[in-house]
């Protein structure tokens, strides 16, 4: 049985905040706050703040199993991320330990990162893949920032990042070769609305 709207409007919660704050609030506000946090199959999705520590079963890979033979002869190092699980802190405060396998995935740059820190990414486990992500990430991060740069000058001639600042432009040096330009790029693109 649904319960009905009015109902819920009257119902008050005195809900304590993370600061340590109190405030009351109503059923429909605290049910709004909860599924907005959820997705469409109700899944919760976390936030990761930081790993915090990690440990080892007995059924991981020993540090000196670094091989195994295929099937045609090659020797080529174990990929595994069998037997082990990290200590997460989420963005809400709370903790868990979550497989390797499941993190590795999800937030592969902060494991590489937490792993080197710790200095195991010497042990089977990591070596596989944990330098190739930082390196990755590395790359990326240079990408954006090089796209990032805000470009003021190409070829020695000042850039306009506004109609209002070429003109601005052809004002200061006397000349309409930003007008120009803006003309011709109209002419351009009723061209092509046209045609």
């Amino acid at each position: 049985m649904a319960i009905p709207k009015n109902v819920l409007q009257i119902l008050v919660y005195q809900v304590e905040f993370p600061d340590g704050h109190t405030q009351e609030c109503s059923a429909n506000i605290v049910a709004q706050n909860w599924y907005s946090q959820l997705d469409d199959e109700g899944r919760q999705h976390l936030l990761l703040d930081e790993i915090i520590d990690f440990e080892v079963s007995e059924d991981a890979f020993d540090n000196n199993d670094r091989f195994q033979v295929s099937f045609n002869g090659n020797i080529h190092p174990i990929h595994t991320t069998k037997g082990w699980r990290l200590c997460v802190k989420w963005k809400d405060g709370s903790t868990s330990w979550e497989s390797y396998k499941d993190l590795k995935e999800a937030y592969p740059v902060q494991v590489a990162e937490f792993v080197v820190s710790r200095g195991i990414d010497d042990y089977v486990t990591f070596r596989w893949w944990a330098p190739s992500t930082l390196r990755y990430a590395t790359h990326m991060i240079k990408a954006v920032k090089s796209r990032m740069t805000k470009k003021t000058h190409k070829y020695g001639i000042r850039v306009p990042h506004s109609i209002e600042e070429a003109y601005q432009l052809d004002k200061e040096t006397g000349s309409d070769y930003w007008h120009q330009a803006i003309l011709k790029e109209m002419k351009i693109t009723l061209w092509r609305l046209n045609s």
